[in-house]
């Protein structure tokens, strides 16, 4: 079975996070899918954080339900990577089998850490500095991904 990681992004509406972005890669760490997801009622797009503004919802966004259809269809049967996945799930409104999820964020050894950020990962199993200022959610994927990986090989 397959493996692919998720990342999104997400932006405070007025009673609950929206999601803003999604980024999928699959274990080689190509983009398989990386769109903007169109958003009403936004009261802060965290664009320090996030990198994305209105301009860029409004011009590149796509509908949320294709989005949770076309997410829907690609993850179906694979093994879901991501960390955090809760949240991420949660944003689009899905679910995903939990014998097929790998959640860097609950796997030994990263979960032993008090708090186990990607950042924090990444920077010490693989030497990798990322979310230097915005995140970008592919980058954060592929880390998701190449952290897997080091654990539970292709």
């Amino acid at each position: 079975m397959k493996k692919v990681a998720i990342d999104c992004e997400m932006v405070e509406g007025y009673s609950k996070k929206l999601l803003a972005r999604v980024s999928i890669v699959n274990d080689s760490g190509d983009v398989i899918y990386n769109e903007y997801v169109q958003q009403n009622d936004v009261k802060n797009y965290l664009e320090c954080i996030t990198g994305i503004n209105a301009a860029i919802l409004r011009s590149e966004g796509i509908p949320f339900i294709v989005v949770q259809r076309e997410v829907a269809k690609l993850i179906n049967g694979h093994i879901l990577v991501g960390h955090d996945l809760r949240a991420d799930l949660e944003a689009l409104g899905l679910t995903h089998p939990v014998d097929k999820i790998i959640d860097t964020y609950k796997i030994k050894p990263y979960s032993s850490h008090p708090t186990p950020s990607l950042k924090f990962l990444a920077k010490h199993y693989l030497g990798k500095n990322i979310q230097q200022g915005v995140h970008d959610s592919v980058e954060d994927a592929r880390t998701a991904m190449e952290l897997c990986l080091r654990v539970y090989p292709k």
